[in-house]
């Protein structure tokens, strides 16, 4: 191998990153066994929210795989949402679950292993998803045990295609024969606790409102979140066609909601039209009102009537003087 292919291959080994992800083409890894001995499942299943706050990130569901345990947004937020008709903003950020495996990826020409890095597949409805077609294998055969680090199988995966319509993941294919895993792959497995943040509200919140967090969890779960978005993407099918019934109902009642907007700001248009036609028809009547009225033109005074002299009565005669009666 010259120069050119070591540096094409640990140029392919920093883009590949802190995670496991399934590229285009043949895909040849390991499922390693969990720290605690193959006594426990070789993965990890838990519940977590995605698309949350405005970088549209992932947060850990406070519930167990189960559905029980508190959660913020699950018992808080998600129900004020869809009390306030906001029901698309709840649909894109409830609960969904998840799984992470351990695995060492095998060149194979080389035969080389990396080391044990984080692979969090799809893990939707559909039989078709990674996540599912894994665990499947994983729990269904009683004659192999795929994680013994001894007797265990190395797999392939093919995937074909990009994006969502167009990316399919052919049925697993599992060696012929079993390989060892090198000690050194077995030392770099860690508990899954360690990649799986617990749970904590006020760091549920930070995400959702958009508050600082630690630098360090945010590359981390920007590594998670570039793997889980594209292999959800391109595999949940089944859910995309639910979203997009769940965004037709939205878009619907939405429109409901707009039409008898208009109907009542027609409705209100119309009365405030009224009131102004009422306010106008007032300041009309109070204008006439207040116009004096013409001033009224006075009558001629009547001539006085000229009354006819009065005739005095003439005096009364005095009264007659009576005679002394005459002396006998």
């Amino acid at each position: 191998m010259g120069w050119k292919d070591d540096a094409k291959k640990r140029m392919k080994d920093r883009q590949q990153g802190k995670v496991f992800k399934l590229e285009v083409g043949e895909n040849y890894f390991r499922i390693l066994p969990n720290s605690e001995g193959t006594d426990h499942p070789p993965f990890h299943e838990f519940r977590q929210h995605r698309g949350v706050g405005p970088d549209e990130t992932f947060a850990v569901c406070g519930k167990n795989i189960e559905g029980t345990g508190k959660c913020w947004l699950c018992d808080v937020q998600i129900p004020k949402l869809i009390k306030a008709g906001k029901k698309k903003l709840a649909a894109k950020i409830e609960s969904r679950e998840q799984i992470v495996f351990q695995v060492s990826k095998i060149d194979a020409d080389t035969r080389k292993w990396s080391k044990a890095k984080p692979f969090y597949p799809s893990y939707g409805t559909t039989a078709k998803s990674p996540g599912v077609m894994l665990q499947s294998l994983l729990i269904s055969s009683s004659k192999r045990s795929y994680d013994d680090p001894v007797k265990g199988f190395n797999l392939t995966m093919t995937r074909t295609g990009t994006g969502m319509k167009d990316t399919r993941y052919d049925p697993i294919v599992p060696d012929e024969s079993p390989s060892k895993v090198p000690t050194a792959v077995l030392e770099s497995v860690v508990d899954f606790e360690t990649l799986v943040r617990d749970y904590d509200e006020e760091d549920q919140k930070a995400i959702y409102f958009g508050r600082p967090r630690d630098e360090e969890d945010k590359v981390d779960e920007e590594e998670e979140e570039t793997e889980e978005t594209e292999e959800t993407e391109e595999t949940e099918e089944a859910d995309e066609t639910e979203e997009a019934e769940a965004e037709t109902e939205d878009e619907t009642e939405e429109a409901e909601e707009a039409e008898e907007t208009d109907e009542v700001e027609d409705e209100s248009e119309v009365e405030e039209e009224s009131e102004e036609e009422s306010e106008v028809e007032d300041e009309v009547e109070e204008e006439v009102e207040e116009e004096p009225a013409p001033p009224k033109k006075k009558k001629p005074a009547p001539a006085p009537v000229k009354k006819a002299p009065v005739k005095k009565a003439p005096p009364a005669p005095p009264p007659a003087k009576s005679k002394p009666p005459k002396k006998k």
